[in-house]
């Protein structure tokens, strides 16, 4: 049973560390669009065009690759989140 144990948590924590890695490598945690997110969100009341000005000033990605980016990722991205809120607690309740 102890083996047993050992195993299935040797499993999760193999298969949390590639979900972790998984949401490292997306396009939705790079430096880029965290920051770019992150200048939206403080400048909600600007523009559409005093926002696109910030954010190509900055090099960051436009409005419209925030959007691709977002409509092209964001269900698998959340979908790893919650698997790896799963496997957290999991490994939790076997440790």
């Amino acid at each position: 049973m102890m083996i047993e144990r050992s195993s299935k948590l040797s499993r999760l924590r193999a298969e949390l560390a590639e979900i972790e890695q998984a949401i490292v490598d997306s396009p939705m945690s790079s430096p880029e669009f965290l920051r770019a997110q992150e200048i939206v969100k403080t400048n909600e009341g600007s523009s559409p065009a005093e926002l696109s000005e910030l954010l190509e000033s900055q090099g960051l990605p436009t409005s419209e690759q925030l959007g691709f980016t977002i409509m092209k990722y964001g269900v698998g991205f959340s979908r790893l989140n919650r698997k790896r809120t799963k496997l957290e607690s999991r490994i939790a309740e076997l440790s």
